[in-house]
């Protein structure tokens, strides 16, 4: 039976077919290649690394490794020394000071602390017992810091088998001293003293050179010699001011025959013959009974005295103290008030025994 023929919409539709299938091949290639590419591309960090390993480790083997430096010996221990005791410290700013002794033989008081506190005891005594201070008060507050420091460390002992003496008085002793030697160097002079110590040292001045150039001038038969020779003559004060005004006008007198001849100017010559004159009138002559009316004393003066008499009387007290400890070696700790120390006179060198002559030898 004959094939029917193919009608020509049938051979469309199968090369539409066929055309569609070629284009998805094609599509699905350049698809497959475009992955494959990108997949190439990216890999892994982890692959990377990996493949750069080996090519860093054959850079290394290239280079030639150094030689270990030798290590050097270790230093010998130096031999221990022993540590030095850590100096005191200093006592820091918080740190409290032990507290100080009441009294100590030097006192503990200062000098107007002294003079107040002593002021008024020496006041209360009588004119009949005040006393002249007369001494070296400096010598006598040394030597009371003495005794006061030899008996001070037995003062427990004092108070238990001497108690009826005034302990407390005698460790302040060298307070009282320090109230005396105040007091002292506040005396001043009466200004009528003063001045007549004054005069008198100014006339000795100029009367030394002027009489020794007098006996010059009498060697170049200028004066008469027996006028210097009568000025020459003589000792202490009032004759010292009986030269002035002979001297003055001794040089007044022969001033024509003189001029040029002497460094005194006319009123060095003036100034002698007055000094002279007053002090004349001022001086008291050696064997002159005493007037019978005393000058009231000075305030300070008047309370040195009293201060004294009051230092007197207890540093016997010291002394009692002294003898019942020390016995007869007293005087080597509690020394009297004017006590000083022996001079050693200096020994004589031993006369030089002269060398003996050699003895001549036997023939």
């Amino acid at each position: 039976m004959p094939t029917p023929k193919k009608s020509p919409k049938s051979k469309s539709s199968a090369s539409a077919k066929s055309s569609a299938k070629s284009s998805a091949k094609s599509s699905a290639k350049s698809s497959a290649k475009s992955s494959a590419k990108s997949s190439g591309k990216g890999k892994t960090p982890a692959k990377a690394s990996a493949k750069a390993k080996p090519a860093a480790a054959k850079g290394k083997s290239n280079v030639k490794a150094k030689p270990a430096a030798k290590a050097k010996p270790a230093a010998k221990a130096k031999p221990t020394t022993k540590a030095k005791p850590a100096a005191n410290k200093a006592p820091s700013k918080a740190t409290k000071k032990a507290p100080a002794s009441a009294r100590s033989s030097s006192g503990t008081l200062t000098s107007e602390q002294a003079v107040a506190k002593f002021a008024p005891l020496a006041q209360k005594l009588s004119a009949k017992e005040v006393l002249p201070c007369r001494l070296d008060v400096a010598l006598a507050l040394h030597n009371i810091q003495q005794g006061v420091a030899s008996i001070e460390p037995h003062a427990a002992r004092l108070r238990k088998e001497m108690s009826g003496l005034p302990l407390a008085d005698v460790l302040a002793l060298p307070d009282l001293a320090l109230a005396l030697l105040f007091t002292d160097e506040q005396v001043t002079e009466p200004a009528g003293k003063a001045q007549y110590k004054t005069d008198l040292s100014r006339l000795y001045e100029l009367r030394l050179p002027m009489l020794l150039i007098a006996e010059g001038l009498t060697q170049l038969g200028l004066i008469p010699a027996k006028l210097v020779q009568d000025i020459r003559s003589g000792k202490g004060a009032l004759d010292a001011a009986h030269d002035g005004v002979s001297l003055g006008k001794l040089y007044q007198t022969h001033a024509a025959t003189l001029a040029g001849k002497h460094p005194f100017s006319s009123q060095q010559l003036d100034e002698i013959i007055t000094l002279g004159e007053r002090l004349t009138r001022q001086v008291t002559p050696e064997h002159a009974r005493a007037t019978s009316s005393r000058k009231p004393l000075s305030p300070s003066r008047d309370l040195r005295n009293r201060l004294y008499t009051l230092l007197v009387e207890r540093h016997q007290d010291l002394r009692k103290a002294g003898y019942y400890l020390f016995g007869s070696s007293i005087d080597t700790y509690v020394p009297v008030l004017q006590a000083r120390r022996p001079v050693a006179k200096p020994k004589k060198p031993a006369p030089s025994k002269s060398p003996t002559p050699p003895q001549p030898a036997a023939a």
